[in-house]
């Protein structure tokens, strides 16, 4: 529930469309030179842009990539 109130809220901030349910945001912070968060999309989008811009395929499985986004959430929340 966490999870997806804070994607609510973080689309909202940087007016970007409202994310699917159960869906993941990914986003883009250029942080170097001060610029605006970018949304690239949900986790499909961010496959589809590596599998591009990098030529990289990921195999993970969705079962991981749960893992690790609980990973994140946690150490977010401890910062």
């Amino acid at each position: 529930m966490y999870v997806q109130l804070y994607a609510k809220q973080l689309s909202t901030d940087n007016e970007w469309p409202e994310p699917r349910q159960g869906s993941a945001v990914v986003w883009r912070e250029p942080m170097a030179f001060g610029g605006r968060r970018m949304l690239i999309g949900d986790g499909n989008d961010f496959q589809e842009m590596i599998s591009t811009y990098y030529g990289v395929t990921s195999h993970l499985s969705s079962c991981d990539v749960v893992k690790v986004t609980e990973d994140n959430n946690r150490i977010k929340i401890q910062v």
